[in-house]
């Protein structure tokens, strides 16, 4: 009697032994279960060394493609990085999760080329433009004829041409025809930003009766005061920024929509950013909702915002008409971190198991082979994955407990991995995944020797006693059998080509015989029989 063994697949702890899928394995680790063979994951590669302990984030800086060891942002926390909207040289990069959000761009990120391999960011801005404080109007001597009322603000502008909110009113003032205005310019308070420039708008009426704030001068962010004795013809454009407003001090979880705008959680608010200007964010786009939201994921058609409670999906493309709406899938989020989209929908970890919302509905992906019991062995509120190729890598670290495991979410593959890692990173122009170490080392996923790769088999059918001889398919050798009865082992044998090989002579009795095999390389095929010639078409 003989049997072969040509699919490898992941666990199903829920299901019992003896109605396991073919292929489905009682006890797997560290492999990739591609075209049906045992593929070994690999070590990570030592990239680089950055110096920085307790690394909790990791994230490669730089559109184009810079050799492997450049240009990696670390952080000793949780923080959320996505590039600017705007494409231009300066690779303008925002992030949440430290003291304030902030930005930063290659020449102050990398202290202009040259810390390529130090600790990066080397140096970034708090992201909201300073609110000057509100001008004081005084009116000069003279003028004639009619008279008008008008009132000022004042704006701050960056070197990078950002304008930030307005500033309260000054007071109100009744000028004549011709009367000049003196305007206080309060200096704006200091808050990490570099300021190059401030720009002074007043009051006016339009023909058709409505008041509008006009350009009157842009001033040196020096100047003291101003002058204004400009007639109304010759104002410039309407305040541009009259609905901004510097993004929340708490804002956290920032991702990147379609369209130029950003997204991020403050408190219970849902925030969003102005279109193509990451500075500003509108009071007016906030949308709130009614349990704690926990993360943000962009999907197919808005964003999934996963919260303490049921998830809420929000449709829409421009931020002034997003509609907000709860969804029925009653499916927690219990870890921010756990988080990944694939632009169709979002995988997150929920108490019950790992969990899809997106196009083609809301479901619990692992249901089917783990309950939650089994499930929370995974310690899913510590949870930190990354999604490549179809494939979520998750890791967890909870009470010295540490490992990770690979699902595919093609064909529902789920296996445990022996490895941990406190941050990932998805790096699409070298098409890698990338990791910290423990030591803070930037390394690269399964780039390294092969780790030992183990499945095991439900028990095998019409067999009762241990084979005595077995054959191995492998790309290279050893491979290592192991024979069970249950969880009792019986025999080991070794496999040191594709020849066929003793593994012993005729056993006692099994009731629950079980093969495992244990290998570092592809393992295709393994045939176990009581006679050689039995093996002869492997």
């Amino acid at each position: 009697m003989r049997q072969f063994f040509t699919q490898f697949k992941g666990i199903a702890p829920l299901v019992s032994d003896l109605l396991l899928a073919e292929g489905k394995a009682t006890a797997a680790s560290n492999f990739a279960a591609k075209g049906g063979a045992l593929v070994p994951f690999r070590q990570a590669a030592d990239v680089l060394a950055t110096g920085r302990a307790g690394v909790r984030t990791i994230y490669r800086f730089g559109r184009e493609l810079p050799d492997e060891d450049k240009y990696w942002f670390t952080f000793p926390s949780d923080v959320n990085v996505v590039p600017g909207p705007v494409a231009d040289s300066s690779e303008r990069t925002y992030f949440t999760g430290l003291d304030v959000p902030r930005v930063t761009d290659f020449a102050l990120a990398t202290g202009n080329g040259g810390a390529a391999t130090t600790l990066l960011p080397v140096a970034s801005y708090p992201l909201a433009v300073p609110t000057p404080p509100a001008p004081q109007a005084v009116p000069g001597i003279g003028g004639t004829a009619d008279i008008e009322t008008r009132f000022y603000v004042v704006t701050a502008v960056t070197p990078w041409g950002e304008e930030g909110a307005p500033s309260a009113p000054s007071n109100v003032v009744e000028v004549k025809q011709g009367q000049p205005v003196t305007v206080t310019l309060p200096d704006v308070p200091a808050a990490g930003r570099p300021l190059q420039a401030r720009r002074l708008y007043r009051s006016a009426t339009t023909p058709s009766g409505t008041r509008v704030m006009l350009l009157v001068e842009e001033l040196p962010i020096s100047a003291k005061s101003y002058v204004d004795s400009k007639p109304g013809n010759r104002l410039a454009e309407p305040l541009p920024s009259a609905r901004h407003a510097p993004p929340p001090n708490d804002l956290r979880g920032l991702v990147a929509l379609p369209g130029g705008v950003l997204a991020g959680l403050s408190g219970k608010e849902v925030c969003f950013s102005e279109p193509w200007l990451p500075y500003a964010w509108p009071e007016q786009y906030r949308l709130t909702v009614n349990v704690k939201p926990v993360g943000l994921a962009p999907i197919e058609g808005g964003l999934a915002v996963l919260t303490q409670s049921s998830p809420y999906l929000i449709s829409g493309t421009e931020p002034d008409s997003m509609a907000m709406n709860p969804t029925d899938f009653a499916q927690a989020c219990v870890s921010a971190a756990s988080i990944v989209h694939n632009g169709a929908g979002a995988v997150y970890a929920s108490p019950d198991g790992l969990c899809y919302l997106g196009n083609g509905g809301s479901r619990v992906l692992t249901e089917s082979m783990l309950t939650a019991e089994q499930w929370a062995a995974y310690h899913p509120d510590t949870l930190r994955g990354v999604l490549f190729e179809n494939q979520y890598l998750g890791f967890y670290d909870k009470n010295g407990e540490r490992g990770g495991f690979v699902f595919d979410l093609i064909n529902g593959d789920f296996v445990p991995l022996d490895q941990y890692f406190p941050a990932a990173f998805v790096d699409d122009l070298r098409d890698a995944v990338y990791v910290a170490g423990a030591d803070g080392k930037i390394q690269r996923f399964n780039a390294g020797p092969a780790l030992a790769a183990r499945w095991r088999s439900k028990p095998i059918p019409e067999r009762t006693r241990a084979p005595m001889v077995a054959k191995v398919l492998a790309d290279s050798y050893p491979v290592t059998l192991r024979l069970y009865d249950g969880d009792v082992l019986l025999r080991t044998a070794t496999a040191t080509s594709r020849a066929g090989f003793r593994v012993g002579e005729p056993s006692r009795l099994a009731s629950k015989l079980r093969l495992e095999v244990e290998a570092r390389s592809r393992v295709l095929a393994v045939g176990i029989a009581d006679d050689f010639r039995e093996l002869a078409d492997l």
